[in-house]
């Protein structure tokens, strides 16, 4: 049963913290929901938002400054700084 209230408290914690950090329409919107059906819900409301951004972004990576290296064109996973940085540890 402590696991069952465990879960449990920490469902409100999260549940808690999401609603607190929206935008008192969204709030209003999901007062109703738990955290998981909170972010079931806006991934979906925002899924198409979020498609065009990445499309929009991949369209010409070039026009984006990378904030590790300052450089141009390329992205962390590509970036020489970034990967230089992880063979020396």
């Amino acid at each position: 049963m402590d696991v069952f209230f465990k879960h449990l408290n920490n469902s409100i914690k999260v549940t808690t913290l999401m609603i607190s950090s929206m935008l008192i329409e969204l709030q209003d919107m999901f007062k109703e929901d738990w955290a998981f059906e909170l972010y079931q819900k806006l991934s979906k409301m925002f899924a198409s938002c979020l498609s065009q951004h990445d499309m929009d972004f991949m369209d010409d990576p070039n026009e984006v400054e990378y904030i590790y290296c300052t450089r141009w064109g390329h992205l962390k996973k590509n970036c020489p700084e970034y990967l230089q940085q992880l063979k020396d540890v």
